[in-house]
This record gives structure tokens, C-alpha cells and sequence, in this order.
């Protein structure tokens, strides 16, 4: 069976696209060599939650009859969970980013 590419996965990628590249404004602290220690944080969560996941999933492709079931509903239920911090992840980066742009650029 082939691999799931899960939200979670995709939000971490598009977070590394954003973040790394650097800010608009010469102070700004984001870039390459040094992402900000919360990034670190966020990144061993989403493996961890990726690690979970991927149990299941083996679970869920190991198991027969009735236990399939079972194991099927796990998985969906991580992957809304894992939908739902996503969403909420976003909105607090778009708030973030928000106010950034109201600050302008630094005097």
C-alpha cells in the first residue's frame, strides 16, 4: 500500500517553505541558520504525531475481520484530530504573519 501523505506532513512543509526563506525586514530573526527554537519544537511534535500515525496505519494494514474495522476508525479519527490542530495551527500563523505586516518595516 502506499505511503499517506497526511495534513500534518503537508503543514510541516509548507511551514518550512514559509519560515526559512527569511523575512522582508533586515531585523527580522527568521532564517536559514538558525530557525526559531518553537520551529524545533513543532517539528519533533509533527513526528511524533507522523510516528503515531504510522503505527496505526501498520496496525490497521496487519489486522483482519472485525478488528479492521477497529483499526480503520483509528486511523480516521487521528487524521481529523491531526486536520483539526493543523487548522488551528494555521490560523494562529496567519494571525501571527498579520501582525507582523501591521508593524511595517523597523525605523
Amino acid at each position: 500500500m502506499a505511503r499517506l501523505v497526511t495534513p500534518g506532513l503537508v503543514a510541516l512543509a509548507l511551514l518550512a517553505c514559509v519560515s526559512f526563506p527569511g523575512c522582508a525586514h533586515p531585523s527580522c530573526p527568521m532564517s536559514h541558520e538558525h530557525p526559531p527554537p518553537m520551529m524545533h519544537a513543532h517539528m519533533e511534535e509533527m513526528a511524533q504525531r507522523q510516528a503515531h500515525l504510522d503505527q496505526l496505519v501498520d496496525t490497521m494494514n496487519a489486522v483482519e475481520g472485525p478488528a479492521k474495522v477497529d483499526a480503520i476508525a483509528a486511523v480516521v479519527s487521528e487524521l481529523a484530530s491531526e486536520h483539526k490542530a493543523m487548522h488551528h495551527h494555521m490560523q494562529e500563523m496567519h494571525g501571527h504573519m498579520q501582525e507582523m505586516q501591521c508593524e511595517g518595516p523597523p525605523r
